[in-house]
């Protein structure tokens, strides 16, 4: 039977499943890029037949931060570069500046279905070796929440005005790729499931803020009262046979009459319940996967991974480390 994989979960009072679903990273330091590019063509060729492709020397796009080289390896995305620090150095006549240069590394993967493949440890290998490190941090998250409903159950409120579009089963709430925008799909469909499970899943810049999310879950019909006009029971009913067969109750509602819609829409709703993201669980997940990608200065790979297998909260984030994950053997 199918089944979705996680790196590390966490499941909410309401049976909602956390986790990270895409993830990128930039170390910066004192590093030979020529040399980490060796490194890796030398991953390519111990685990021979493996997908890769690399545009080297390319263009700078940026002109203080350029990635020259780009790399897919597998099931990660890297780019080299170098990056232009400005340094201010205050003296008596003034601000004077000054630059450093460092050379740059990003990765990006998916942890939930590549955190135990034998070259993310291969990758991180290569980071551990870096002499010193300027810098090191998450830039980027895919924050997932799986549902156990169908895509019918969510109600979109937005609230906030986003531009939304409907793509080949798939809800997009604002730019694609920018901080705060969400996907919302059906998980069932993807992972081939025999139950019902709707994902939603926002993309996060850390470094910028996050205004929420705008819509809802419903849990079930609302009763029309026996004394409501014929027209609003009239609407309802067409709105619940509509969203039965499939069909967005929310486009058709957007074209009634405003006093209209007001009635019905309490009816075809239901009882809902409003997704919001608790800030607890995704501090927890950010600071599981910073553990994970030596982001925290952990420099030796094996401590990094040996918390993979640590059913101790050392954390103190208040959530257990992966209670029911296997550790494969290259781990052990």
């Amino acid at each position: 039977m199918a089944s979705v994989s996680y790196f590390n979960s966490i499941t909410d009072d309401n049976g909602y499943i956390h986790s990270i679903d895409n993830v990128v990273a930039t170390y910066s330091g004192y590093f030979k890029i020529d040399k980490v590019l060796d490194q890796l063509h030398d991953i390519v060729d111990k685990y021979h037949p493996v997908k890769f492709y690399e545009l080297l020397n390319r263009s700078a796009c940026v002109r203080y931060d350029f990635f020259l080289h780009h790399l897919h390896l597998d099931c990660i995305y890297i780019k080299l570069g170098k990056y232009k620090a400005r340094m201010i150095e205050q003296s008596k006549a003034g601000a004077k500046r000054e630059y450093d240069i460092f050379s740059v590394l990003r990765i990006e993967f998916n942890p939930n279905k590549h955190w135990n493949n034998p070259l993310v440890r291969a990758v991180l290998e290569i980071i551990k070796g870096f002499e010193f490190h300027y810098s090191s941090q998450i830039d980027k998250i895919d924050y997932a929440v799986d549902i156990p409903a169908g895509m019918s159950d969510f109600v979109f409120l937005n609230k906030s005005g986003k531009q939304y579009n409907f793509v080949n089963g798939t809800y997009y709430f604002g730019k694609r790729s920018q901080n705060g925008s969400v996907k919302v799909y059906d998980k069932k469909s993807e992972s081939g499931l025999d139950y019902e499970l709707t994902r939603v899943e926002t993309t996060l810049r850390l470094s910028e803020k996050f205004s929420g999310l705008d819509f809802a879950v419903r849990t079930g019909y609302a009763a029309v009262p026996d004394d409501t006009s014929k027209t609003v029971q009239l609407y309802v009913d067409m709105l619940k046979d509509i969203d039965s067969l499939g069909g967005d109750i929310n486009v058709h509602l957007a074209n009634m009459p405003y006093r209209t819609r007001l009635q019905v829409e309490q009816y075809v709703h239901g009882d809902l319940v409003m997704m919001n993201y608790d800030s607890a669980i995704r501090n927890a997940l950010i600071r599981k996967i910073e553990r994970f990608l030596m982001v925290e200065g952990i420099q030796d790979i094996d401590d990094a991974f040996a918390l993979l297998d640590d059913p101790s909260d050392s954390s103190g984030d208040g959530f257990d480390w992966m209670d029911s994950v296997d550790v494969p053997e290259w781990l052990d």
